[in-house]
């Protein structure tokens, strides 16, 4: 959780500096850096139970973001 709470800060620095800071954006960095801790953290051996689970928490969150996208760009037809 530390490492992640430490991305997101990161992730707020990062964009206020490129002038890119929106929630949006604040939001897919998070996730982004959700998706690679997920990574590097996965158990070589056998997962527990909440860990298999966390792939349905991903895919809801691709979703979302899948829709987000759809819409933004559908607006700008």
């Amino acid at each position: 959780m530390l490492a992640h709470v430490s991305w997101m800060l990161l992730g707020v620095v990062g964009l206020t500096l490129f002038g890119l800071m929106s929630l949006q954006a604040f939001a897919f960095v998070s996730f982004v850096g959700f998706l690679g801790l997920v990574a590097l953290t996965a158990p070589t051996t056998r997962s527990p139970e909440w860990r298999r689970r966390l792939k349905w928490f991903v895919a809801l969150v691709v979703v979302v973001f899948g829709y987000a996208v759809f819409v933004r760009v559908a607006g700008k037809l």
